[in-house]
């Protein structure tokens, strides 16, 4: 689990109790150990950091990387975010908005559990689950007031994702976009993937770009349509016989889709065309990616992995 800025790439496992640090213009790495495991992934934002276990938040000071508070919350299933100075998290009381230095703005409170979190200035989009299903709300920034709820969406525990609409993968890999505004279902996608962590998708430039372990592929989906732009195969070897599986949620450089492809490494396509550019296949990488500055940072079993993109 890696979260990164300019300054600093902040490194954890789940269920591990020890956050290391790494400094990108020294290449030096500190550590700080935490009395309980991490559950979800850190949020990082300026000096401030924040890890949400099982039983506690921790707020630490990026700068000197002390613990500055421990709060005490409910087991958390969405990771926290930052919107620039207000943080997102779940805990006791439900989804909450903390303004920094300031304190909790509103509580949305609820008898399902938030497994997703996304924001924009005015609106924050939270995914909310239980036996019955699961179901998005939007609700107003500033207030914390519900604008509108749905659930066509069907069950789904996956980070909402927002673009010029809001887009939600559910837990049988079918990608829905709805309509900022009113929640209206505009088209739906079908992918072959059944765990809906790995298929958010990521956006730019009016494209969805997304990652299906079913077919082994990355492909980039028109936002507003649905429709497919290209599809590109990935191989777990060199001479192109059998498709890779376990893909996680691709990122996106300035010129490129990145994609942690399981045994076929770090692979890097065109985001215009989908050729492939690069690969580094060291190691495996068990993590989502982040990226500062065009170097890509992944947590790997025996550490940090940064690759810097060529081609």
């Amino acid at each position: 689990m890696v979260v990164c800025t300019d300054d600093v790439a902040v490194l954890t496992w789940e269920g591990g109790r020890t956050v290391f640090r790494y400094h990108p213009s020294t290449g030096t790495i500190d550590s700080i150990e935490l009395d309980h495991p991490a559950q979800v992934y850190p949020a990082l934002y300026c000096s401030n950091f924040v890890v949400s276990t099982n039983s506690v938040r921790y707020n630490i000071a990026g700068d000197d990387f002390e613990i500055l508070q421990e709060e005490s919350t409910a087991t958390p299933h969405a990771s926290p975010l930052f919107d620039g100075d207000r943080l997102y998290a779940t805990g006791s009381g439900g989804l909450q908005a903390f303004d920094i230095g300031v304190g909790v703005r509103w509580t949305h409170s609820n008898d399902r559990l938030v497994t997703g979190i996304a924001s924009t200035e005015d609106a924050v989009y939270a995914i909310e689950s239980n036996a019955g299903g699961g179901q998005l709300v939007a609700l107003d920034a500033t207030t914390g007031d519900v604008r509108w709820r749905t659930d066509r969406i069907g069950e789904t525990y996956a980070d909402p994702v927002v673009g010029r609409h809001v887009y939600v993968t559910n837990a049988a890999g079918r990608i829905f976009a709805l309509d900022r505004a009113d929640g209206r279902v505009l088209w739906t996608h079908q992918t072959g993937t059944r765990d809906s962590r790995f298929t958010v998708p990521a956006v730019g430039d009016g494209v969805l770009f997304v990652s299906d372990d079913g077919s082994g592929s990355v492909r980039a989906v028109e936002a507003t349509t649905g429709e497919i732009r290209w599809e590109t195969p990935l191989y777990r070897d060199e001479d192109g016989q059998t498709r890779t599986g376990t893909l996680f949620a691709p990122l996106l450089t300035e010129e490129h889709v990145v994609v942690s492809a399981g045994s076929a490494g770090l692979v890097g396509l065109g985001r215009t065309d989908g050729r492939r550019r690069f690969r580094a296949a060291s190691e495996p990488v068990v993590s989502p990616l982040a990226v500062a500055h065009e170097t890509i940072y992944g947590a790997t079993p025996s550490g940090l992995l940064l690759v810097e993109p060529s081609g």
